[in-house]
């Protein structure tokens, strides 16, 4: 995901009222706000204790993500990992975030 696009810590904690829409991998957190597309991927120590393994979930969504960025709406989407995500591919990321881009439109 390009850094224009990344949003911070502090930024996510500072949203409320935020839209939820629910996949079987990732919960989406949408909130209008913005003039710019900002995305974040948020994987809890929940979904797996090993950094290692967060690490990997976070650059999967986020390889995931790159191609919908274009599609998207000015606002912030903020990513967060259920604990299914932890035993998931690459493969079955793309789909969940793709049917997750596809309810948003």
């Amino acid at each position: 995901m390009p850094k224009q696009n990344r949003i911070s810590g502090a930024q996510i904690r500072a949203i409320s009222g935020a839209r939820r829409i629910s996949g079987d991998l990732f919960s989406l957190s949408l909130s209008p706000s913005s003039a710019h597309i900002q995305c974040a991927c948020v994987v809890s120590k929940k979904v797996s204790k090993l950094a290692v393994k967060r690490n990997l979930i976070r650059r999967r969504c986020r390889e995931a993500l790159r191609a919908h960025i274009p599609l998207l709406r000015p606002g912030v989407y903020i990513f967060h990992a259920k604990r299914e995500a932890a035993q998931a591919d690459l493969a079955d990321i793309r789909a969940d975030i793709e049917k997750i881009a596809a309810k948003i439109r």
